[in-house]
């Protein structure tokens, strides 16, 4: 009997493993789950949602895994490997990466079973989620408000109008619908349109990225700067739960009062 409990025991430890070397697997091949603590990306993204970030998407760089400290050079001349044409960065993409910094060596910490996108505002090493505006080559500028991307304006419609958002206190931000060359439509806040940049030249192998909400956003305007292709980790390709306020995820007995049902397993735009 004692035999069989051990069999048993030494049975179900190995199934654990394994499960264990399939999720890790999974999470550095495939896909890493990722929570947005911050609002830079409203109205897409909100506070409290749950990411897959899919790895494969624009193929590897060294900035991909988890033990990426093993690689001291790039993978190859642009930073990634095993990817084809169909996997380039494509202009509205929303995709997470780690803020450029020569020197930096370290990722952002974990938070619970999935990483937190942004801890440190603008420091290396810290993880962001933006939407791709400039590819390489590119002009980008903002005027007045409007997004210009090689001297041309983007178009942009006022479908919204005024929303209220509850932050606190609540408030009124002006929501617009940008379609960006190509056709690609996301909706973007606005606070105000009085907001003007200088010029950006988007480098090779580089791409502009700029948060939906454009008011309340550092990206590639500020002192992070054009994002190399090297480290982007990966695209944003569902939002699988969502919920309000600060508590764990794992405290399932709050669920029916703070999860957002309308948003599980919905793709952001």
């Amino acid at each position: 009997m004692l035999r069989a409990l051990k069999e048993e025991i030494s049975a179900a430890l190995k199934t654990f493993l394994i499960a264990l070397a399939v999720l890790f697997v999974l999470q550095e091949l495939a896909y890493e789950p990722f929570w947005i603590p911050s609002g830079s990306m409203y109205p897409t993204l909100e506070v409290g949602d749950y990411l897959l970030i899919s790895k494969f998407a624009y193929g590897y760089s060294r900035f991909s895994f988890s033990f990426r400290g093993l690689f001291d050079e790039p993978l190859s001349d642009n930073g990634r490997i095993l990817h084809g044409k169909s996997d380039k960065v494509k202009r509205g993409d929303l995709v997470v990466f780690e803020v450029p910094d020569t020197s930096a060596t370290v990722r952002s910490e974990p938070s619970g079973f999935a990483r937190l996108i942004q801890s440190i505002r603008g420091q290396p090493g810290t993880i962001y989620i933006k939407r791709v505006i400039g590819l390489p080559g590119e002009t980008i500028q903002v005027r007045q408000g409007i997004l210009h991307i090689n001297g041309a304006p983007v178009e942009r419609t006022d479908p919204a109008g005024e929303v209220t958002f509850i932050y606190g206190l609540p408030f009124k931000i002006r929501q617009y619908n940008e379609t960006l060359p190509g056709g690609r439509i996301h909706a973007i806040w606005e606070n105000t349109d009085s907001d003007s940049t200088r010029p950006f030249v988007v480098p090779d192998n580089h791409y502009f990225m700029m948060g939906d909400n454009r008011d309340n956003s550092q990206d590639s305007r500020s002192r992070i700067g054009s994002v190399p292709l090297e480290r982007i980790l990966g695209r944003a390709d569902l939002i699988f739960f969502s919920r309000e306020g600060d508590e764990s995820a794992w405290k399932f007995w709050h669920w029916p009062v703070t999860v957002r049902s309308h948003r599980l397993f919905t793709i952001p735009r």
